[in-house]
């Protein structure tokens, strides 16, 4: 068996994976009402993405995402929406 044969099933098994953490941890999130700032922040390191690249991919400054996540500034509706875009991520679920 060659890699390339590998290659997509071990795609599949990640992407199960990461999918089945994001919900168990959206549940947990949403049971304890973890502040939105604190959920994003999660997500983030939850899929390996550290501030500054979230914040290239999002074309905003790294202190942007940092004030976020640390409750200086509230996301207007549209950042929250390009962020939870980023990390995958439904924005119903990380409000509710």
């Amino acid at each position: 068996m060659d890699k390339k044969e590998c290659t997509p099933k071990s795609s599949i098994i990640s992407n199960i994976k990461s999918y089945l953490c994001t919900e168990v941890l959206t549940c947990s999130v949403r049971q304890f009402i973890m502040p939105i700032r604190e959920q994003l922040k999660l997500f983030r390191k939850m899929r390996g993405i550290s501030q500054i690249e979230l914040a290239k991919k999002l074309d905003m400054s790294h202190d942007q995402i940092s004030q976020i996540e640390r409750g200086v500034s509230n996301p207007g509706q549209a950042t929250l929406e390009k962020i939870c875009k980023e990390l995958g991520l439904e924005q119903k679920l990380v409000l509710k």
